[in-house]
Order: C-alpha cells, then sequence, then structure tokens
C-alpha cells in the first residue's frame, strides 16, 4: 500500500511538471509555491502529531524494559521453556525499538523543524523578490523531496511507537511471571512499586 501511494505522489508529482512544462515559469513558479505550502502544512501536521506521542507512556515502557533486562541479564542462566524464551524476545526486541524510536522521534523533531524554517525562508525570498525563478525551482524541488521524506519517516515512526508499545505491553504478564517464579514471587525493586502499563 506505501509503495502504490508512494507511486501516486510520484505521478502526481511528474504530471504536475509535465503539464506545467507548457506554461509560463511564472505560473510553473505560483503552482510549486502552492505545492510546497501545501507539503509544509502536511510535516508540521506530522510534527505535530510526534510532539503529542505519550512521552510519559513511553518512558515507563523503556524503564520497564531496562529494569527488567538488566536483572535477567545479571540473575537468570539456566535453561528457560519455549513460552518464556518468546516472552523474553519480544520483550527485548519491543524494549530496543522503542528506545530507538525515542531517538529518532528528537531527530525527525529537529530535523522537521530545520525543513520547515529552509521552506519558509525560500517562501520569503520568492516573495520579497530576492531569488530569480529558475532557481526557486531548484531549491523548491529540494526542499519538496526533504519534506516528503520527513513526513514518510514520522508515518514509520509513528506505526514503530504503536505496535512496539503493545508488543511490550504483551510481553509483560509472561515475562513478570518468568522474574516472578525465579525471584521469589518478587519483581525487581524499581519496578514493583509503579503504575502498570
Amino acid at each position: 500500500m506505501k509503495a502504490v501511494k508512494n507511486i501516486l505522489l510520484l505521478s502526481i508529482g511528474f504530471a504536475a511538471l509535465f503539464l506545467s512544462s507548457g506554461c509560463s515559469t511564472k505560473s510553473q513558479v505560483a503552482s510549486q509555491a502552492k505545492q510546497l505550502d501545501s507539503v509544509a502544512i502536511v510535516l508540521n501536521t506530522k510534527l505535530q502529531s510526534l510532539d503529542k506521542t505519550d512521552t510519559v507512556l513511553l518512558q515507563k515502557a523503556i524503564l520497564k524494559f531496562v529494569t527488567y533486562s538488566v536483572f535477567i541479564e545479571n540473575n537468570i542462566g539456566d535453561t528457560i521453556t519455549k513460552t518464556e524464551a518468546n516472552g523474553l524476545q519480544q520483550l527485548y526486541l519491543s524494549g530496543k525499538n522503542l528506545k530507538s524510536f525515542a531517538a529518532n522521534r528528537l531527530t525527525l523533531k529537529s530535523r522537521g523543524r530545520l525543513v520547515l524554517s529552509q521552506i519558509n525562508k525560500l517562501q520569503k525570498d520568492l516573495e520579497n523578490g530576492l531569488i530569480k525563478k529558475d532557481d526557486y525551482l531548484k531549491h523548491q524541488a529540494h526542499e519538496f523531496s526533504s519534506a516528503a521524506d520527513l513526513i514518510k519517516r514520522t508515518e514509520e515512526q509513528e506505526r514503530i511507537y504503536s505496535s512496539n508499545i503493545q508488543d511490550l505491553k504483551n510481553s509483560l504478564f509472561p515475562v513478570e511471571s518468568f522474574i516472578k517464579s525465579r525471584n521469589n514471587g518478587l519483581l525487581p525493586a524499581e519496578v514493583k512499586d509503579s503504575i502498570s502499563l
């Protein structure tokens, strides 16, 4: 589905370029400026969505992952069952992905702000006549591509967050049962008194 969406977006872009090639440079610039405004709005919306990510839940999930994984690595050295291994694998995979998401989220927000500021500067330069129309078209294509790439990456990260939070939640019962079975019915001290996910 993503491939179809990307192909559709590229087709629309090429069609717009093809149709506008017969138009004057002025109307082509106006058309490209509108497209750039539209992609900037979508990018801004995606960045706002990323800002609204439940960071409290994210930090709690990462804390549980780190606490449980450190405890398991330091205290469990014997053979485990396949069910226990599956629960641990799900915990490790989702926890590592959530840690990556936390770092990627900050990078995407920073990069997004930079691209949006470059788009704003480019649009203001065009409005104030500080850039030649041909130069504008070159820069517009680059900024459009950068913004579209960030939109795609932001959507991917939102999917990663949602699926891995759910995977981590699903792994908690078997992992906590596993830890309790090997720790006199107790969870590690840092986690046992905290609010559950």
